[in-house]
């Protein structure tokens, strides 16, 4: 995950030095609340909130309207984005480590980590995302908004407080859960460890002070759901087997299977909304794509335990089938279920991306994180398809034929607002490379192959004797793939098992380690 958030990063520069003193400056009052409200429309179903009741702090404002800007005309918008840019930046320069912060400060903290606008110093470095979100943890912690939940759980069972009161409580605590929401989400898959803590009492709060609130539409129900299920993702990417012995693997396997109990109960509930919601119904189908990607990422890390597991007791150590003979039969049963149900996840992630209608408006407005989810997912794919080819032969074309297509598709559609969107645009940049390299190597597979298989027939009809197989034109491994798909078991091994061999593996460490695949993709991507 931390790949693709560097990759779709957008490329250092020098920081923006604008001429204006003010926004007024730049933009007229007309365009200013113009881009507010289309802020407030686009913008804020991502937040799970509305920030009406925040003051017009000039950051604030400044960050809603750089960010709103790429619904202006192109010309327009190239003429004054440096302008806003350079007054964002002097804001971010001055109020990052400041001791004085407001909500407004930490609203537009929250907002730039979501969707970075080329905010940052001369090395670029304040355009991560996950320092932003830090900054605007940082920055809450200082307004106590980090125990808003309890003071808001007080305050209902008082008594004694009035609904004013008690919204205004419960916006600082949607406040917090929508940042704790987004650092989590730069965070989870990436290796770093979040500022901000979620706590048990944090799921409960909308539904036991609010219930009302927590219907098919609401806002309030997607900021439950999507707490819950980064909650649960990080119990899965902070799981180990701990012990050395089998004993340790066979808990491993329990909480694991427990993690993905929890995950498909919290999807039970999430799937059916964006078909019986009216409102916001793109953003409920983001909410299970991100739910895919979260379970991709448990998925990963499961897989990547036992690896880590088997090479650590001696078992096949660094190779990429050898360690998974070595394993219980039950773990080998767990490698090939896991590893198709990780491929599962990420063509899901693509599946749920195609099938939404959106408008290029709503469209325009998906934060870069969540770009960064599909690039992952697609990378999954084709790294996948790559690694069956090479070391199975064609049988790629018989497990993942039909996703061949998923790719180009969402290439396609980011291309549609990547004028406006320079992450929407590096996202399509970035896959298209990846589906480009696939296909080159692809392409000289099958001319390989077939130069070997003509060698092979010339040879045979020069050469008296018996008949001899094709097969022998083939390399071990691709003899192996060959028998694995035809349905002959081989070595003992059952079709799904020899499968995961390869499958499963990828995702955790080989196929997204593929060394030959990326260095081919790294190339290309120097010549863009």
């Amino acid at each position: 995950m931390l790949v693709m958030q560097i990759l779709l990063r957008k490329r250092p520069s020098l920081s923006h030095v604008s001429s204006a003193l003010s926004l007024n400056d730049v933009l007229t009052s007309n365009e200013i609340n113009h881009l507010l409200a289309v802020f407030e429309h686009r913008y804020s179903p991502w937040l799970s909130m509305s920030l009406g009741f925040l003051s017009p702090h000039p950051f604030l404002v400044m960050v809603q309207c750089a960010v709103a800007a790429r619904y202006l005309d192109p010309i327009r918008r190239s003429s004054v984005l440096p302008e806003i840019y350079g007054l964002v930046d002097s804001y971010v320069a001055r109020l990052t480590f400041s001791s004085v912060q407001s909500l407004e400060t930490v609203a537009a903290f929250l907002i730039l980590s979501l969707w970075p606008s080329g905010a940052g110093t001369p090395d670029g470095s304040l355009q991560d995302s996950r320092m932003i979100a830090s900054s605007a943890v940082s920055a809450a912690m200082q307004l106590s908004l980090d125990r808003s939940v309890t003071s808001a759980i007080q305050l209902h069972s008082s008594h004694v407080s009035n609904d004013g009161q008690l919204e205004i409580a419960l916006n600082r605590v949607r406040l917090w859960l929508s940042l704790v929401s987004a650092e989590w989400m730069l965070c989870l898959g990436t290796g770093r460890t979040p500022t901000s803590r979620h706590a048990d009492q944090d799921y409960e709060v909308l539904r036991r002070i609010s219930p009302s609130t927590l219907h098919c539409g609401s806002r309030d129900l997607r900021l439950d759901f999507l707490t819950r299920i980064q909650s649960i993702a990080e119990k899965a990417i902070h799981m180990g087997t701990h012990e050395d012995d089998s004993e340790g693997v066979h808990r491993f396997r329990d909480e694991a299977g427990s993690i993905l109990t929890q995950l498909d109960s919290v999807y039970s509930s999430i799937q059916p909304l964006a078909s019986i919601s009216d409102y916001e119904t793109y953003h409920f189908q983001m909410l299970i794509l991100q739910y895919h990607t979260y379970r991709l990422l448990a998925l990963c890390r499961f897989l990547e335990e036992l690896r880590s597991h088997a090479v650590h007791n001696g078992l096949g150590a660094f190779q990429s089938k050898g360690w998974v003979a070595a394993l219980e039969p039950l773990q080998r049963r767990l490698t090939a279920q896991w590893g198709m149900a990780a491929i599962i996840a990420a063509q899901s992630v693509l599946i749920t991306f195609l099938a939404a209608p959106v408008s290029d408006e709503d469209l325009l407005s998906t934060p870069d994180n969540v770009l960064a989810m599909i690039s992952l997912s697609g990378a999954v794919v084709i790294l996948t398809k790559t690694s069956l080819m090479r070391d199975y032969g064609n049988g790629d074309g018989l497990l993942l034929h039909s996703s061949d297509a998923l790719v180009p598709r969402v290439v396609a559609r980011l291309h549609r607002i990547a004028d406006a969107s320079m992450c929407a645009a590096r996202c399509a940049e970035v896959l298209e490379i990846v589906h480009g390299t696939w296909k080159t190597e692809h392409d000289v597979y099958l001319r390989t192959t077939q130069q070997q298989t003509r060698g092979e027939k010339r040879r045979r009809e020069s050469t008296p004797g018996p008949p001899h197989s094709t097969g022998e034109c083939l390399t071990a491994e691709q003899q192996e793939g060959q028998a694995m798909f035809s349905g002959i078991p081989y070595e003992g091994f059952a079709f799904d098992s020899i499968f995961a061999q390869n499958m499963y593996a990828g995702p955790g460490q080989d196929i997204l380690l593929d060394m030959n695949f990326w260095g081919a993709f790294t190339q290309n991507l120097q010549g863009t």
